[in-house]
């Protein structure tokens, strides 16, 4: 698909990324999640999902449910 379809179909929070195999980096550290214990055994770096097309900074975290 792309990235203009997919960005005309986009509803922020709501969409899911489109189906494929994408690279992975683990060099991002969240400001958000670092400081949060379950994160320390990662030094607060998360898994970043790269190259989606329409979508930017895919952060892959625990869930609460």
């Amino acid at each position: 698909m792309l990235r203009e379809e997919i960005l005309k179909k986009k509803v922020k929070h709501k969409t899911a990324i489109p189906y494929g195999t994408y690279m992975v980096s683990m060099r991002i550290v969240s400001p958000k999640y670092s400081t949060k214990d379950k994160y320390k055994f990662t030094g607060g770096r998360m898994p970043r999902i790269l190259t989606v097309p329409g979508f930017d900074g895919i952060l892959i975290h625990p869930g609460t449910t």
